[in-house]
This record gives C-alpha cells, structure tokens and sequence, in this order.
C-alpha cells in the first residue's frame, strides 16, 4: 500500500480540489504564505483552494501544460525578492493530489537554483536537479561514508577525473599528467578502500553520486 506523504506541521490540513471540473489539478507548494499568495496571484484563471503554504489549482481545459510553469517562473524573475516554490505534477483527479503535493513538497527543496525560484517536479531529469531535494545532512553522510577513505588527494582526484572521462585509463592518464600504470593502480585503491567494483555501472553510479554530493563534478 503507498504510503501518502502527511501535510507539513505547518499546514494541518492539506488544501481540497477546486471545485473546477473539466481540468487537471496541480499541488503546489511554498517557502511562505506570502510566496504562495505572489504566486497565485499570477494564476487568476486557475481556480484554486489553498492552506498553510500549500495550494491545489486547477488548469482549465486546452491549457499549455507549460503556462503554469511559465506564469510563476516569469513572476518570480519580475519580484525583487522571489519566494520559493515547488510544482507537482499534473493529476486528473482529486484522488491523485497527494502525489501531487509530494512531489510539489519536494521540488521546494530543489527550488533555490531554479529560474525564478520555482522548480517543477517533472523536470526533474538529471541527478543534479534531483539532488537538491534531498536534505543536505544525508547528503553529506551519504558523501563521506563513501569518499572519507580516499581522503582529499591524488585518489580523490583520480576518481574525478576518471569517472569524468568516461572511465577511459588513457584519457584520464593525459588529464592528471601521469602514466597509465598510476591510473590503474590508483583505481585499484579506490576499489579496495570504497569497497566498489569500477567496472559496474552500479558501483560507478555509487561514487558518481557521493562526488555529487560533497559539491564535485564528475
């Protein structure tokens, strides 16, 4: 059985459907009332009801999927100090809003880097843009559980710039100015000491992510 994400301390109860039929629904989530309010404000054709910092609106038949989106990032880009703001995905029924506003809650926390501080959870298509979303404590502890081993050196760089050359030896050889042979045997520490496999795609992805997440490009 799904578990439904519970409204935020903030909000003792999430907000119901518009009465609006004919539509789909969209959750939206933000960092205050006053964000929120700013931002339904620039929906004045969208028939909503709203709690806390919560909203449920209702996109008319025939509308661009895109026009949400698009009103609340151009609002935020005009405010001289733009709230934050996450976006669920669209549902065609009221009974489909808790996914909705969970997804809309967790583009919030990805809300900061995105144009006009509003973050939409479909276009959550990279790890970049997922990442965010996750609280920074986990990601940290997610980070160094997996990267304390190889410490802040040659081993650490080496893992860089092999994953970012596609884990090519002789690539990431000319990019770090050494012989092959360091590579390999550099590789071969990084896997004794993080417990990984680099041939895996798994295993890759494991230590693609943690780089991710203590800030590095890979």
């Amino acid at each position: 059985m799904p578990v439904r994400t519970p409204p935020l301390p903030e909000d003792p109860a999430a907000p119901a459907a518009p009465g609006a039929p004919g539509g789909v629904y969209r959750a939206i989530a933000a960092a205050d009332a006053a964000s929120l309010a700013a931002a339904l404000h620039a929906l004045p054709d969208f028939p909503h009801t709203a709690a806390g910092t919560t909203a449920v609106v209702c996109e008319p038949p025939d509308t661009d999927p895109a026009t949400l989106v698009a009103r609340l990032r151009a609002a935020g880009q005009a405010a001289e100090a733009a709230g934050l703001v996450g976006i669920g995905a669209a549902v065609p029924a009221p009974e489909d809003l808790p996914a909705s506003l969970a997804q809309a809650r967790f583009a919030l926390a990805c809300a900061a880097g995105a144009p006009g501080g509003v973050a939409a959870a479909d276009e959550l298509d990279t790890l970049s843009r997922l990442l965010p979303g996750i609280p920074a404590e986990v990601r940290d502890i997610y980070a160094t559980r997996l990267l304390r081993p190889l410490g802040e050196g040659p081993l650490r760089a080496t893992l860089e710039a092999f994953l970012a050359h596609d884990c090519s030896w002789s690539r990431t050889a000319e990019a770090l100015g050494v012989h092959v042979n360091t590579v390999h045997y550099r590789i071969e520490r990084i896997e004794a000491l993080t417990d990984r496999d680099l041939t895996r795609l798994p295993d890759r992805l494991d230590l693609y992510t943690a780089l991710c997440c203590a800030g590095g490009r890979a």
